[in-house]
């Protein structure tokens, strides 16, 4: 019958649609998040486990470096460079937009120290070993200890054998060492004689007076640097040089650590941070030979690095992952930062038989004195 309804016919409200489509856009949303969260997850885990990788390998290296530094060398030795915080060569770390600090460390280069018969002179720039052929490598970083207890450091730039009964030197061969008196790559050699180091920088060298002057003993060391630098492709890297193998260069440790931060503290106030490595008091100038040089003052011991703090900030390399940390400089990525703390063990070991018998008036009943 025309007109007459059709009780069969049927479909969707527009309520009952947008419904429909509310529950769907949920149950997408929803799927569409796990499926981003798990992205998101798949791309930074590996980038987080290679961070911190880096970042601890990259500590537990130096933490050993400074471990050792200072073993086998002589007493009073400072064996941290000063003028290493924020240094000018170093780049700027991107969070804080300050630059990186710079850590060099000299240690024991791994031989037995060599007595010397023969110093020509103040202002020479050779001396004579007792033994023969002792096969040093040129260049190497060397120490040249006087009869008073006072230090500078040498690099030993020829060798040659000689025939001299000069000084104390025996009829026989003696090896002759010729060193660089001048500039070299770490800067350790100003000009002047190996007695007259004239307030030589770094390392707390002290001058020493020409007339009790006498080289007794030559001792092989090793220069151990760090520095964060910028790699061939731009990125931040810590790095490594070592004197043992000089013609290497720097050599990267770990690819993605864009700040070092170095702090020092002394056996005399092991609770107070500095920024830079202190001067290490030595010896006063003693007299000549063959007179015994001066007695070590104990006290002074307290004046040697007891802690080194080191904090390491890394970064990730991908960009735009969740949880990526803005800079003052640079691109959002993903940073974290470790803190270690290293005790020189030639520091407690030269503490430990330097102990005076009183207290120090500046630090009473240091752990030391116990």
């Amino acid at each position: 019958m025309a007109g007459e309804a059709r009780p069969n016919e049927g479909g969707f409200s527009m309520l009952e649609l947008l419904v429909a489509m509310a529950i769907t856009l949920i149950v997408s949303g929803a799927i569409y998040g796990l499926l981003a969260g798990g992205q998101n997850a798949f791309r930074r885990e590996p980038e987080l486990t290679e961070r911190q990788q880096n970042i601890r390998m990259s500590m537990d290296l130096i933490m050993r470096d400074v471990a050792n530094a200072g073993v086998g060398l002589p007493p009073f030795t400072q064996v941290f460079k000063e003028g290493k915080n924020a240094c000018t060569a170093c780049p700027i770390a991107p969070v804080t937009n300050a630059r990186t600090d710079d850590l060099e460390i000299l240690s024991s280069g791994g031989r037995d120290s060599e007595p010397v018969c023969a110093d020509p002179g103040n202002s020479s720039q050779n001396i004579v070993l007792v033994r023969s052929n002792v096969n040093i490598p040129v260049p190497s970083v060397i120490i040249l200890t006087t009869w008073d207890g006072h230090w500078t450091t040498r690099t030993v730039t020829a060798t040659s054998e000689t025939n001299t009964a000069t000084g104390n030197c025996a009829s026989g061969q003696h090896t002759r060492l010729t060193f660089n008196q001048g500039a070299d790559p770490v800067g350790l050699n100003p000009s002047g004689g190996p007695c007259q180091p004239a307030l030589l920088p770094g390392y707390g060298n002290i001058p020493v007076s020409a007339p009790g002057c006498t080289i007794t003993t030559m001792t092989f060391s090793e220069i151990v640097r760090y520095q964060v630098r910028n790699d061939t492709d731009g990125v931040p890297a810590l790095q490594r040089f070592t004197s043992l193998r000089w013609n290497d260069g720097f050599q990267t440790i770990a690819r993605g650590i864009e700040d070092m931060q170095v702090q020092y503290a002394t056996v005399q106030a092991p609770n107070t941070w500095v920024d830079d490595a202190p001067l290490v008091a030595t010896p006063a100038v003693g007299p000549s030979p063959p007179a015994p040089p001066p007695t070590p003052n104990p006290q002074l011991y307290g004046t040697l690095m007891r802690h080194v703090r080191v904090t390491l900030a890394a970064r990730s390399e991908a960009q735009n992952i969740q949880g990526a940390q803005a800079a003052a400089v640079g691109q959002a990525r993903l940073r974290g930062s470790l803190t270690s703390t290293g005790s020189p063990r030639s520091s407690l070991i030269h503490v430990a038989r330097g102990r005076p018998s009183s207290p120090m008036p500046a630090s009473p009943s240091p752990w030391y004195w116990e």
